[in-house]
């Protein structure tokens, strides 16, 4: 757990922490008080630990916090367990194509109607690998819940291993391409890792 907020001066503790270490943890990162009105659950995959989060989450909402989730959105029963008591949610759609996996376009659809429309914005990683079928697939899903749910079109950050990113033009065309699906597709990196935050 970090100190002291943004200096890195972790302290490890025993896994897992109780709830009341992990509230006491976020107050003290809360100083001044009400500098961060909200606490983000990422991972690892945070619905993972749904059953833990029912009990602190009411106790950050109590606070004042609201509540951000990024999540793979492939857990739709894991979600509804605590979709009371999410804010927001960032739901990633990994493509075949730059994960070498299968799709979840079940998942994905079925994650989607767990959330009202207005909290939730997709998110996709895109490599030079990508296709455009899949890319319509992915509006098609989103499209068929709520075309004004933002999709985020992030290329990727080349670091270990990942794919290069497609090139501007082709960002531009993806986007364009998008549109025609859905209200609202932006184009934005992946700033935690250019700020180092992996």
């Amino acid at each position: 757990m970090e100190q002291t907020a943004g200096k890195r001066d972790f302290v490890w503790r025993d896994n897992p922490a109780t709830v009341a270490e992990v509230v006491e943890a976020i107050e003290r990162l809360d100083r001044p008080r009400g500098l961060h009105r909200t606490v983000s659950l990422t991972g690892g995959e945070p619905l993972l630990q749904a059953s833990g989060l029912r009990g602190l989450l009411p106790l950050l909402r109590g606070r004042g916090y609201r509540i951000y989730c990024d999540t793979n959105g492939m857990l739709p029963q894991h979600a509804a367990h605590i979709a009371d008591l999410i804010d927001v949610v960032a739901m990633d759609i990994k493509l075949p194509s730059s994960t070498g996996e299968p799709p979840f376009w079940k998942e994905h659809a079925e994650f989607l109607r767990v959330f009202e429309p207005s909290k939730v914005f997709v998110k996709v990683v895109v490599d030079e690998n990508l296709t455009w079928e899949e890319m319509a697939n992915a509006c098609h899903l989103i499209a068929e819940r709520d075309v004004d749910i933002p999709l985020i079109l992030q290329p990727v950050t080349p670091f270990a291993g990942s794919g290069k990113p497609p090139t501007p033009v082709v960002m531009l065309e993806l986007q364009a391409f998008c549109k025609r699906f859905l209200s609202d597709v932006r184009v934005i990196p992946q700033t935690h890792k250019i700020m180092g935050q992996l």
